[in-house]
């Protein structure tokens, strides 16, 4: 492990306990998470930024170069974060889980909204792991990856709207 991505994990890491001890707000524990991402299996890239107190991941699928979906309503629940989705092509949607997982990574999993009880899609921030028929992910971060333009696109066109 490099100690540039030793010292980002740690920091990440004490940063979210920390902030999850003293009660910090939604924005400062969403800012943890600003990052880019590779989600495992799927390989898609995803890239997180905190857009009006709003975390907001962008995404492309494996070697593309252009946007596929993105995930929105994001917020930190207890030791989880939860998050809606779209993919655009073909169309889906659902939800994401993901804890703090081993070797600087996210842990979790993603559902379909077809699979999901409605009581739990009226509020997501009830998903739990234990939940049948997640999509197992963990993501990996990209602490070198540069912001593509496809993501900076992304990311303008939702602050003026």
């Amino acid at each position: 492990m490099h100690e540039l991505e030793t010292c980002w994990y740690s920091d990440f890491t004490q940063s979210y306990v920390l902030s999850m001890e003293q009660g910090d707000n939604q924005n400062d524990l969403l800012k943890l998470f600003e990052s880019a991402w590779l989600s495992s299996p799927s390989a898609n890239r995803c890239y997180a930024k905190v857009i009006e107190e709003k975390l907001l991941i962008a995404y492309s699928r494996s070697e593309a170069n252009k946007l596929a979906g993105h995930y929105f309503n994001c917020r930190v629940v207890g030791n989880k974060l939860v998050c809606r989705f779209e993919r655009f092509d073909p169309y889906a949607a659902g939800v994401l889980f993901l804890k703090l997982g081993p070797n600087r990574t996210l842990k979790g999993g993603w559902w379909l909204n077809k699979n999901i009880p409605k009581a739990i899609q009226d509020d997501i921030s009830q998903i739990s792991d234990d939940l049948p028929g997640m999509v197992r992910s963990v993501w990996v971060p990209m602490p070198k990856a540069k912001i593509p333009a496809w993501a900076k696109e992304y990311f303008l066109k939702d602050s003026s709207d």
